[in-house]
Order: C-alpha cells, then structure tokens, then sequence
C-alpha cells in the first residue's frame, strides 16, 4: 500500500487529499496486479473528488464469517450513479483523463485471486469498494488470458488514444507480462 501511496503523492498533495488505513492484512496474491489494483481505486477516489472538498480516502479491511479478508476503500467524492461499462467514463465531458478500464481491471483482478469486488454509493457521492478476497491461498502465479487481453486493450488504447493517461498516473498503470 506504501508504494501506491508514493506514486500519487503528487495527485494527493494537488488536492490535499488524506488517505488513512488500518488492519490491511497480508494478501497472498500476485503483488503487481494486486499493485495495479489499488492504485486504480485510489487514484479514482483522487480524481472523481467533489471540487470544493479534498479528497478523504479510507481503508479498512475486516474477517468475514467465511475467514475471508474483506477489505473497504471508502472516499468522499463524486460516487458512481450505474454500473460502468468497458470503456465508458463516467462523464466523458468532465475533462478528467482515462480510459474507461480501470474498474472493469480490478473486477479480473479480483477474480483471479478468487475474490470479489463491489461498488456502493449513495445520493451524497460517497462510495465503497468492498473487495473479499480468500484469507490465505498461497501466491497467484498466473493470471487469465482474459486479464492480459484486457491490460493489453488498456495499453493499447491508452497509448494510441490517451497518452495523457500517462502524464497524470505515470508510466507504471501497466506492467509487462
């Protein structure tokens, strides 16, 4: 989380942005695309922040009955009015750079660390992602072809598309397979 947290110490700085955690366990997975992972719902928290509030980010993560981990990203900001598609922006005319893929990317990436990840909002803007994953398994080596063909499409379009992706989340959205 340390590393996530130094990459966007800028975006946080820019917008006076607090991010608290506590109790975040240990997550046996792949470290890269768990990596990946968190920096997009952080960074989403950063960028989709009401204009006259900081952003306020907080983690949290908790056993459930099962002896999964279920671990929260709460945030103050905009919230997500549906569920998004592939490549749909929240609001394409706000000026915001990405691509669309961000979440659908946490989606796979939690599945392929047998878990699950949920959005909660509500009229204010604040939302929750809740994501559950298996307590301990042991590391993810591998990951779908699903998941590759969709970082690729990501790199694609993000490069061809938006290369300012690159300038505001740095060069390290993507990783090599």
């Amino acid at each position: 989380m340390q590393n996530v947290i130094s990459e966007l110490r800028n975006v946080i700085d820019k917008t006076q942005g607090e991010i608290k955690s506590s109790g975040l366990p240990e997550i046996y997975g792949n470290p890269k695309y768990i990596h990946l992972l968190f920096h997009h719902l952080i960074s989403n928290a950063l960028k989709f922040c009401k204009n006259d509030t900081p952003p306020r980010i907080s983690i949290n993560s908790q056993r459930t009955v099962d002896h999964q981990w279920q671990i929260s990203v709460k945030d103050n900001g905009i919230g997500i009015e549906k569920t998004l598609k592939p490549f749909e922006k929240i609001n394409p005319k706000d000026g915001h750079n990405g691509t669309g893929m961000g979440l659908t990317i946490c989606r796979k990436i939690a599945e392929d660390h047998s878990g699950t990840i949920i959005a909660q909002s509500n009229p204010e803007g604040k939302t929750v992602f809740i994501l559950t994953l298996p307590k301990k398994t042991g590391p993810v080596t591998q990951v779908t072809q699903q998941t590759k063909s969709i970082q690729f499409i990501f790199f694609f379009y993000a490069t061809r598309s938006l290369p300012s992706v690159f300038n505001t989340l740095g060069n390290r959205i993507l990783f090599s397979l």
